[in-house]
């Protein structure tokens, strides 16, 4: 049995002999004892023992610390520093070299073998795992990835398949050829050669990865975006270099996805900022409508306040449809979607289509047969296409041809790739084609982002494009542009197919009908000027109404009063003290089942989301006119059934 190897380098002489028998008494082989550093070297490279125990201070030019760097710069070796009273720089020094422990004088036996064989435990645990991943990494990447060595000078010694099918050199041609001739690159943002890695790695033995930025230019001069990675290749027991790995990936497909991840980032943090302000702005609209509104039930067509009051709604009337968009851009927006057939959908627009791109444009409406059902806001949708048409229209001064197809679609794995934010399934594919003048590739990266426009001033807000954006995504569908300069653009549209088609109920007024009504009303509204004029409106409409002004006002009421003199909750959803949802979850455990219609101006609750999805419960965007709360309000009381008030 082979005895562990234990080099003493300890310039004490009593000291040493005391250590040689100790270490000879523990089954320890000595081979040797020296004084000084210079000697250490020496000896180490002689005798290659399994373990060093290395005094920090000795004799000469050089101390222990010094020794031991250069020891271990030659040979893998693990080294146990003995100290007696070293000062902090000497034991920060020491700690640099990556030592395996320090065995503090006068030595315990038993603390000198603990010591020993941990330090050969460890080093024998390292050398294992460094061998195990670098094994690892060679096997792993070797096999999918394009795969290049070279010997010890640069030269080309090997191509795998991948390497020659994206580099575009066979083996035979590339082999002797200087590596950089095969494996060109460029830094992708400076457009410039970045520092020679592989001369490195031949050179000093360094092992280097990048991820980013990197081009290979191929034999035929077509560029790939890549990433790489560097190592020498190690032969014989010193580790000599023998030349060098290289091992590269096409990340193109990569790349592309990270593009389209930043923008969707960027989008959502612009759609947070929208949403937020589109709550106050439409609770400050609904007041404007609803009071202007107010004045025209109240004057004449000839009184001078009829005008005014006219204008005032048409002014704010403009306002909510910003804020309708900022919503729709930030999918923040409570859709109510339901089974839709495209084709009859498109046929009720086709006339609005057509006045909206004038008699120079060419229209067609074309819908494959067979076509599925998608799941949808009918007025969304309607929204889209009239925005794409003004968008095509736009880029078709001189008139030209405008398209809008329908037809069914499987997207696979392979093709969601090259779709934003794509993913496989089946959709109902809505294409929109005009022949205007196209988009630069740049200008096709930023379309959808809110308030960006190539039109002249005054000519468009650059909200058309992000509200279909944010409209799409948020009926959980795509949407991608193709375009070239001169020749025209198409927008794909895809839809999820819906399994079942459902029938929505409609409720008939007519014209300006303001529907009345007995019943007794909850109202509860935070802001002080729209719970009065709600107040004022459904109480000309002879409705009893009992006002609270948050949801902690309307739980006391309740909890004071028979739920059975309340015939409808009508709650704003964000609000003090007690939210909307809050309050209907206190109504569903402490009262029971209760008509309750939510209104705000803006939410991001998927309860409500999911609710209002299923019919359990009513919802009312604000800003809306007092007709629309009336009509609204009848509906909800003149239905057969309570609603069960429970959102789960």
């Amino acid at each position: 049995m082979n005895k562990t190897q234990i080099l003493i380098v300890e310039d004490e002489g009593i000291v040493a002999k005391d250590l040689q028998a100790m270490l000879r008494r523990l089954g320890y082989h000595v081979p040797a004892t020296v004084g000084t550093g210079e000697l250490a070297i020496q000896t180490a490279l002689q005798n290659q023992p399994d373990l060093i125990l290395m005094d920090i201070q000795l004799r000469g030019s050089m101390d222990g610390i010094q020794a031991s760097a250069a020891i271990t710069s030659r040979q893998d070796v693990p080294i146990l520093y003995l100290t007696a009273n070293s000062d902090e720089a000497t034991l920060q020094r020491a700690k640099a070299t990556g030592p395996f422990g320090f065995l503090v004088k006068p030595f315990e036996e038993r603390a000198i073998q603990a010591g020993i064989e941990m330090a050969l435990y460890k080093h024998q645990t390292d050398k294992r795992i460094r061998e195990r991943e670098q094994w690892l990494s060679t096997t792993l990447t070797s096999i999918a990835d394009a795969v290049i060595t070279t010997d010890p000078e640069g030269r080309i010694t090997f191509l795998n398949t991948a390497a020659e099918k994206l580099s575009g050199w066979a083996q035979g041609e590339a082999l002797r050829r200087p590596y950089a001739d095969v494996f060109n690159i460029l830094d992708e943002l400076t457009r410039t050669v970045p520092p020679d890695r592989v001369a490195n790695a031949l050179r000093e033995g360094t092992i280097a990865s990048f991820s980013n930025h990197t081009l290979l230019v191929c034999r035929d001069r077509s560029e790939v975006h890549i990433e790489h990675s560097v190592a020498p290749i190690r032969q014989g027991l010193q580790g000599d270099i023998g030349g060098c790995v290289i091992v590269f990936s096409d990340v193109t497909d990569r790349k592309q996805l990270e593009e389209q991840l930043r923008q969707v980032q960027k989008l959502d943090a612009i759609g947070k900022l929208a949403g937020g302000i589109a709550h106050d702005f439409n609770n400050a609209i609904t007041a404007i409508i609803g009071y202007a509104e107010m004045i025209l039930l109240r004057v004449t067509d000839a009184d001078p306040l009829f005008g005014d009051a006219k204008q005032i709604v048409r002014a704010a009337e403009h306002s909510a449809r910003l804020t309708h968009q900022l919503l729709a851009f930030s999918r923040k927006q409570v859709l109510q979607p339901r089974s839709l057939d495209l084709d009859h959908e498109l046929q009720h627009v086709d006339g609005m289509v057509r006045r909206l791109i004038g008699a120079s444009i060419n229209l067609s409406m074309d819908a494959a047969p067979g076509l599925w059902p998608t799941l949808a806001d009918a007025g969304q949708i309607h929204q889209v296409v009239l925005n794409l048409a003004i968008n095509a229209r736009d880029a078709m001064p001189d008139g030209g041809d405008l398209k809008i197809a329908l037809s069914n679609t499987t997207v696979t794995a392979a093709e969601a790739l090259r779709i934003p934010d794509g993913r496989p399934g089946e959709f109902v594919l809505l294409t929109v084609t005009d022949t205007g003048t196209g988009m630069s590739r740049e200008v096709a990266k930023r379309i959808f982002e809110p308030f960006f426009t190539t039109k002249e001033a005054g000519k468009g807000t650059g909200l058309g494009l992000a509200t279909c954006h944010g409209i799409i995504r948020q009926t959980a569908g795509l949407i991608a542009v193709a375009s070239e300069p001169g020749v025209g653009t198409t927008f794909s549209i895809y839809l999820p197919k819906a399994e079942a088609s459902e029938k929505a109920t409609v409720h008939a007024f007519k014209d300006n009908e303001m529907p009345r009504g007995t019943e007794t009303i909850l109202l509860v509204e935070d802001e002080e000027i729209l719970r009065e004029l709600g107040v004022q409106v459904l109480e000309s409409l002879g409705y009893r109404v009992i006002p609270a002004e948050d949801g902690k006002a309307a739980t006391d009421y309740l909890g004071e009063h028979s739920r059975d003199c309340i015939d409808l909750v009508v709650t704003d959803l964000v609000m003090p003290r007690v939210n909307g949802r809050e309050l209907i979850a206190w109504i569903s455990a402490n009262v029971g089942e209760m008509r309750v219609l939510f209104m705000s101006g803006y939410t991001d609750d998927e309860i409500i989301r999911c609710a209002v999805r299923g019919a359990e419960v009513e919802y009312l965007q604000k800003p809306f006119t007092p007709i629309a709360l009336a009509r609204k309000i009848r509906e909800v009381l003149d239905r057969a059934s309570t609603v069960q008030t429970a959102a789960a």
